[in-house]
């Protein structure tokens, strides 16, 4: 099963990605194969590999200085999933998530659109309380959302500052869109 190979966060202090510019291919890639990056709007983005796909979601603004965006590895047969929880005006990220198995078809969710979803349920119904709660005007901090993901069991649980990198089986992705795109920093 393929997962992250690495997730490595890093304050990008030397050169600031431009808004959505939140691709940045890896120097050893050769030219011809530079390609397969392509960056979308809102902030998402994707590398497509022989083996595998990385990708950063559009970023969804939740309101009160919340966005959010998933990170994707997907292997094809097993995909490792990631939401990226920012509250902008603190500058603070959680990021938490979980592995899946795409054969897991006896896992899939009918959602409310009629599509259906494959995925790690338990960070997948905690990203739903936290939209919930955000958007019934409950307060929601950073810490809230990490504390909730620790007692919920995600595999996978972490923080990080809003204008991070991260790093996904070589391809590294900018945070710091989000913010910039919604609430100007």
């Amino acid at each position: 099963m393929l997962k992250f190979l690495a997730l490595i966060l890093a304050v990008s202090c030397c050169q600031k990605a431009m808004a959505c510019d939140v691709v940045i291919p890896p120097r050893e890639i050769p030219e011809d194969e530079r390609a397969r990056f392509a960056n979308g709007e809102q902030c998402a983005a994707q590398w497509k590999g022989a083996w595998t796909d990385a990708s950063i979601s559009q970023a969804e603004d939740l309101g009160g200085s919340f966005v959010v965006q998933i990170l994707k590895d997907d292997g094809g047969c097993a995909a490792e999933v990631q939401y990226v929880v920012q509250d902008c005006a603190s500058g603070r990220t959680a990021i938490f998530g979980g592995t899946y198995s795409t054969y897991e078809l006896d896992r899939a969710r009918q959602l409310e659109d009629g599509s259906f979803q494959v995925t790690d349920f338990k960070s997948y119904d905690l990203m739903e309380e936290i939209k919930a709660s955000i958007a019934s005007g409950s307060s929601v901090t950073i810490d809230s959302v990490l504390a909730k993901a620790e007692t919920s069991n995600v595999q996978s649980v972490l923080e990080a500052k809003t204008d991070s990198r991260v790093k996904i089986n070589g391809s590294r992705f900018s945070l710091g869109c989000g913010c910039k795109l919604y609430y100007g920093g």
